[in-house]
């Protein structure tokens, strides 16, 4: 069940990635957004799976 959300929220932060690059021309805000992102969710899932 974890790794299914975790497949769908990866699908979620690349498909708003590409529209935001594609439609909103938001450039590095967005980019440095989706970084901080990702990298807070494989931080979680290190801390959750070290437990």
């Amino acid at each position: 069940m974890k790794d299914n959300i975790l497949y769908m929220m990866a699908a979620v932060l690349f498909f708003s990635w590409m529209i935001g690059y594609m439609l909103f021309d938001i450039g590095g805000v967005f980019h440095f957004m989706f970084l901080f992102s990702v990298l807070a969710v494989l931080l979680k899932l290190v801390k959750d799976y070290s437990r």
